[in-house]
């Protein structure tokens, strides 16, 4: 159930918080990732029935298969990824990430590659982790030609600093490894996206 974000009726309470530039900023992102069967049209109607159409700037698709969308104010950014994390679209559940999420670069060891990262993922996220980002292979250090598409028993994912808890988990009847490559903040942000600088 959406829990509708409308802006307050009081005049001066409606402009706090407002970009009044022309020039949005990343803060007042949100990143969608789409599914196939959706119009990307069916997401801009989705999130303008819970925070009204006139609080969404620009949106546009963007790499990966998503959806950026800004909206007038950071607040309502927050608001919306607090209280509609998941919305509901066309019969499938849609998650809501803001565009700039300070994550921790979580590496997982020695997971055998028939292990599927659908299973990492609920393994992680039944332990209490945030997950930001889907689970991913990383490739192996071959830098040589013929070889520089071998993967490693290594995956990645990016999680919500706050909800890291443990750095060693039991995985079907296997031993992983997690560990935090960095203690430093990484702004959660595809190279790609670079383009909404």
């Amino acid at each position: 159930m959406s829990l509708k974000i409308f802006p307050s009726s009081n005049a001066q309470a409606s402009r706090e918080g407002y970009s009044y530039s022309g020039i949005p900023k990343k803060e007042e992102a949100i990143i969608i990732n789409t599914i196939d069967e959706i119009d990307h049209k069916d997401y801009v109607h989705a999130i303008g029935e819970i925070i009204d159409p006139c609080n969404i700037k620009f949106v546009s698709r963007i790499p990966y298969n998503r959806i950026g969308i800004f909206l007038r104010n950071q607040k309502l950014v927050e608001e919306l990824c607090k209280h509609n994390s998941i919305i509901r679209i066309n019969n499938y559940d849609v998650n809501i990430f803001p565009l700039l999420t300070y994550a921790l670069r979580l590496i997982i060891f020695n997971v055998c590659p028939s292990v599927s990262h659908n299973f990492i993922e609920k393994t992680l996220v039944q332990r209490g982790m945030q997950l930001l980002s889907p689970v991913t292979f990383l490739k192996e250090d071959f830098n040589e030609e013929n070889y520089d598409h071998i993967l490693s028993y290594k995956r990645q994912v990016f999680v919500s600093e706050r909800y890291v808890t443990s750095v060693f988990r039991k995985l079907a009847n296997s031993a992983f490894e997690c560990t935090i490559m960095s203690k430093d903040k990484t702004p959660l942000l595809d190279a790609d996206l670079n383009y909404m600088d």
